[in-house]
């Protein structure tokens, strides 16, 4: 007997959804488990004098450094994103095609919503660095937002003329040599940090006395816990 089962269109976009995010999510996780294991040799300590030992600690730090590692380790929480976003789609196709559309509607909302927190704190540290008043601070930052603004600095630098047309608050406008000075290209959110400070300095930060106070309140904060 001839077997003329042809699959519906739907089912098969759901095992699609389904399955790539059941794989991405289980290799993430293998990844995740080597990446430890990486930090748990780096972190061992060696019974050796101490020379040796910051020796051995720096060459290992090196070779995380030159293997990538941190950033194959920041890559991995976006990839698991991803497969969150793809069981959401496929299972906002399910619902939406075999099920009332109430419970589809439900999901749906908790759904957007999880998707536009997460758009949002995307966008927001990225727009907030591009802008020229850098005395606001966004804290959401995060390696899929670090992607985005890496992105829009790329293409900048490549159309700096376009770019450089940005009003500061004095009504000054902006060369282009100034604009590239004011937005370069950096590796990280540490990097941005304290070029934030350097271009406005905050009065907390720049005060000695201050400073130290901060630090005395981490530091017994720390302790307490």
């Amino acid at each position: 007997m001839v077997n003329n089962f042809t699959p519906n269109a739907y089912d098969v976009q759901i095992n699609v959804l389904y399955f790539v995010s059941l794989t991405l999510a289980l290799s993430v996780s293998s990844v995740c488990i080597l990446g430890k294991q990486w930090i748990r040799e780096y972190q061992k300590d060696i019974s050796v004098s101490p020379r040796n030992a910051a020796r051995v600690r720096q060459m290992r730090f090196d070779s995380l450094q030159r293997w990538k590692v941190p950033q194959i380790m920041a890559a991995l929480p976006v990839l698991l994103l991803i497969a969150l976003m793809l069981f959401f789609a496929g299972l906002l196709v399910q619902l939406w095609n075999f099920s009332d559309k109430t419970t589809a509607a439900a999901v749906l909302v908790i759904v957007a919503l999880t998707v536009l927190l997460v758009i949002v704190t995307t966008v927001v540290p990225a727009w907030v660095s591009l802008r020229h008043d850098h005395s606001v601070f966004a804290p959401f930052q995060s390696p899929q937002a670090w992607i985005l603004l890496y992105i829009v600095r790329r293409l900048q630098h490549w159309y700096p003329q376009r770019s450089a047309f940005l009003w500061s608050e004095s009504g000054i406008l902006l060369q282009v040599k100034d604009w590239k000075a004011v937005h370069p290209i950096l590796n990280g959110w540490a990097e941005l940090d304290l070029h934030f400070l350097k271009i406005e300095p905050q009065p907390w930060f720049d005060h000695e006395i201050s400073s130290v106070h901060c630090v005395l309140q981490w530091v017994q904060s720390i302790t307490i816990k």
